[in-house]
């Protein structure tokens, strides 16, 4: 797993082409180190990216929440941008960014088994934790503190900012899922088959959109 390049969307199935043929080029990048092939924009959201991919991968363990945040900003927050700049949506990069921002979050309380150094070191200590003892339930409030911050980061994105419709559609799915993984993690083992997403809900979130959209331009 690749905690920052997994959260950019897949090209297949994107609404717009160009956006897709750009998002393929920035993951060509990011799996070979070849920017070659990159805008200047896209170039420099790739270094970011790569740079926090980087950190995570080193297994340092992170001393306090406002470095997880800066994290955050810095990778996810830049794939953000990256995405807002591939549909030619310039506008739209703050509310990509803090979608995306609030997703790599959910990852971290999800895999926190396999990345235990990304739970910051401030946040287990004030409620008596270390990295050692990670086995539910005994780190249920970390993660209710780490899902909350994820919960304002998705609350934080304007979808009005966004100028793009094939760019609107991708934000209306990902978002809707991201509040409902939010929502089913909440007070569960994360390992659960309870905290995760299934048919059912996908089935809703597919219908509530439909529904949402229905007469919006």
């Amino acid at each position: 797993m690749n905690f920052v390049n997994d959260l950019l969307p897949p090209a297949a199935g994107l609404a717009d082409t160009n956006a897709a043929v750009v998002l393929s080029a920035l993951r060509r990048a990011l799996e070979t180190g070849d920017r070659s092939s990159l805008s200047d924009d896209q170039r420099s959201f790739a270094e970011r990216i790569d740079q926090a991919s980087g950190k995570i991968a080193a297994g340092a363990g992170i001393a306090r929440i406002s470095e997880l945040m800066t994290l955050a900003q810095f990778g996810p927050g830049s794939a953000g941008s990256a995405v807002a700049d591939a549909f030619g949506d310039p506008g739209a990069g703050p509310a990509m960014q803090n979608l995306l921002t609030a997703q790599f979050l959910v990852r971290v309380v999800v895999s926190a088994h396999e990345f235990p150094h990304l739970i910051p070191t401030d946040l287990l200590k004030a409620h008596n934790l270390n990295r050692d003892v990670l086995s539910w339930p005994a780190p249920e409030q970390v993660y209710r503190d780490l899902l909350g911050r994820a919960k304002q980061a998705a609350a934080s994105s304007d979808r009005k900012s966004l100028s793009s419709p094939a760019l609107r559609k991708l934000f209306d799915r990902q978002m809707a899922e991201t509040v409902c993984r939010i929502r089913k993690l909440t007070g569960k083992d994360p390992n659960s088959a309870r905290a995760r997403l299934n048919a059912l809900d996908r089935f809703v979130i597919s219908l509530t959109i439909r529904l949402h959209m229905r007469g919006t331009p």
